[in-house]
């Protein structure tokens, strides 16, 4: 919500008429970030994957280690509003977790089968596993191999689940002698075994880029499979989406999306980022012709079988280095995030921007909150709650050592103009002013879920109450003055800020010292 709004909102009398403005696509709203316990990572390049918990609140693997060879790979989950429990070990040794080579770790998710895929250490027969949970993250199966058992140098690799919890596996494999890529994907049959693998960028011109992560999804209809992945056609790197609709038997098309023929004659060492719901799709990557970084999209509404014009989605004017972009979504809300500089410091940051329309529009990009220390932040990834709770993670080194650092969010106001008369379904506390707790009240005319924010006066959420679904009727939210990191706020004016199915309306509390 813009400051200027806010702030008029806090000076209305209590007995006038709270008119709010929301915008056409709402920004996104973060808390201080913080890092995760017991995160230690090695300093590569390394994203670690969230995913919403079936349970509510989310779900995180990464991999960890203090050296080379010494890696492992870990999973931690987490309620809406709560801190992340101790880590669950996937897998360690032989068959751990290759750094410093693509994501490191990828995760998927349909329904309560989550896949995490991951390329091993063995460098002469590097193999491609997975780890399966059918239960949400809760418990996981043993570690597989999906490649077939030969000689030869893998990367890149992706996994995801079918409806039906077969899993499947896409990489990129290197040509003995001459190193040349291709991308392989394979599934598992009924039984569980994995087929030959298929070379779906052959429908393509040219190859696959040798160092860009494809990424894939498998469509709630079981038969249609989507890759993304950056060409490499005599050193122009555009993005392409292989398709079949027969549960990846075949692959019968490869669509170019990418319009621009961005020339680069090295290594964009940065792939595209894939989300569906139904048969909404959207990717997202990183383009830059000339000195220009830019994160661009393109959308689906009918499955893969055609696609938008490209949009893009940051706002910069090219010199932050946007890179690394992740992607979430639910129903119509897309959060898609990346790594960027902040245009002030210079200093790497995590960014996030948000869509309400399947990612045919976005709203205005907004920065997460730094230390203004230029730390090694890098590799951010999303998730998105059945509450559109957003949540953010990435690697960062504030704190010397790499550690997974991460974030809570929110969309901001949402939907239309609103006019609610104060003291009707307006928020009020009692006591007002408060020194150490209060209790917000409001009245109900619908049964639903009901939202309620405190702000600042800058705009700034600085807690979040927890949600209540009454029918009609009184009620009551419990607010200690604390913000979202369970420490006190300073003495001032607050506005409280009530979302639900009858619209939006604000109300004021002061904070005493």
């Amino acid at each position: 919500m813009p400051r200027s709004l806010l702030l008029r909102a806090l000076c209305i009398p209590a007995f006038c008429v709270a008119v709010l403005a929301a915008p056409a696509v709402p920004a996104l709203e973060f808390d201080p970030p913080g890092p995760l316990g017991s995160s230690l990572v090695h300093s590569w390049n390394q994203r670690p994957r969230l995913l919403p918990a079936p349970g509510g609140g989310f779900l995180v693997a990464w991999a960890g280690g203090a050296s080379t060879g010494a890696e492992a790979l870990l999973c931690a989950t987490a309620p809406e509003g709560g801190s992340y429990t101790t880590a669950v070990l996937l897998s360690q040794g032989f068959d751990g977790v290759r750094i410093g080579a693509g994501d490191g770790v990828t995760l998927h998710a349909s329904g309560n089968t989550v896949v995490a895929g991951w390329e091993g250490t063995d460098f002469y027969n590097r193999p491609v596993w997975f780890a399966r949970s059918t239960d949400g993250g809760s418990s996981w199966e043993a570690a597989l191999r999906a490649d077939p058992d030969i000689t030869g140098e893998r990367a890149y690799a992706v996994a995801a689940p079918f409806p039906d919890g077969r899993v499947a596996e896409a990489w990129i494999v290197y040509e003995e002698g001459t190193g040349t890529p291709d991308i392989e994907w394979t599934a598992q049959d009924s039984t569980g075994a994995f087929g030959p693998p298929l070379s779906p960028a052959v429908l393509s011109p040219a190859i696959p880029c040798e160092c860009c992560n494809p990424d894939q999804v498998v469509l709630d209809d079981g038969q249609t499979v989507l890759i993304a992945y950056r060409n490499n056609d005599s050193n122009r790197r555009n993005m392409y989406v292989a398709r079949s609709t027969d549960g990846g038997a075949s692959f019968v098309s490869s669509t170019k999306l990418d319009t621009g023929n961005w020339f680069f004659p090295a290594c964009p060492s940065t792939g595209p980022a894939i989300a569906h719901d139904g048969q909404d799709v959207v990717i997202v990557w990183k383009k830059s012709p000339g000195n220009s970084h830019h994160i661009w999209s393109a959308r689906s509404s009918d499955g893969g079988s055609s696609w938008s014009t490209n949009v893009q989605i940051d706002d910069s004017d090219g010199s932050t280095g946007a890179n690394y972009p992740a992607i979430a979504m639910r129903g119509a809300v897309v959060v898609a995030v990346w790594e960027a500089r902040d245009p002030v410091t210079g200093h790497p940051e995590a960014w996030g921007v948000a869509s309400t329309d399947a990612g045919a529009t976005w709203g205005v990009p907004a920065m997460v909150p730094g230390d203004g220390a230029n730390k090694a932040l890098s590799q951010t990834t999303v998730a998105i709650s059945p509450s559109l709770e957003v949540e953010l993670a990435w690697r960062d080194s504030r704190d010397g050592p790499s550690y997974i650092y991460r974030t809570r969010g929110s969309l901001g106001a949402t939907g239309v103009d609103v006019a609610v008369p104060a003291g009707s379904d307006a928020p009020s506390a009692r006591p007002n002013p408060f020194a150490g707790g209060t209790t917000i009240e409001f009245q109900r005319s619908e049964s639903g879920v009901a939202r309620l924010t405190v702000h600042d006066a800058s705009g700034r959420v600085v807690a979040r109450l927890p949600g209540v679904a009454p029918g009609p009727g009184v009620a009551q939210v419990r607010w200690d003055g604390k913000d979202t990191a369970g420490k006190p706020v300073a003495a001032g004016v607050y506005l409280l800020r009530l979302e639900s199915a009858g619209g939006v309306s604000t109300g004021r509390v002061t904070r005493l010292r």
